[in-house]
């Protein structure tokens, strides 16, 4: 088994657990249209997505070291996922399709990491 000196996580992060989750849906749309042979722009967010089952599981599998939630989901998130991998250098990404929602989700990584 590997060690990692940096990996990656995707994250959504908001002031509270269910917008973050709102928020999380272009992602999972983009990770969607893209496993259908359907790539294209960042998708607005949807908030009753549906999808097939089989391409929910590949998603998850996908999309399995992210992080979605308020500031204090995150922070624990983050320190688990530190705990589990043993990085000691994170690359957080957020494919968001508001630009202040993401801003907004990359300070409070940053104020979850510390």
């Amino acid at each position: 088994m590997a060690v990692c000196d940096s990996v990656r996580a995707y994250g959504a992060h908001a002031p509270s657990t269910s917008m973050a989750a709102a928020t999380f849906t272009s992602i999972q749309q983009a990770f969607a249209n893209l496993r259908m042979g359907r790539p294209g722009k960042m998708p607005p967010p949807k908030a009753d997505l549906k999808l097939d089952p089989m391409v929910e599981h590949g998603i998850a599998q996908a999309l399995s070291c992210s992080v979605v939630g308020g500031p204090e989901k995150v922070k624990r998130g983050i320190a688990d996922f530190i705990a589990r991998t043993g990085a000691d250098e994170l690359m957080v990404t957020g494919s968001i399709w508001d630009h202040q929602k993401r801003l907004r989700s990359f300070e409070i990584a940053a104020q979850s990491i510390g």
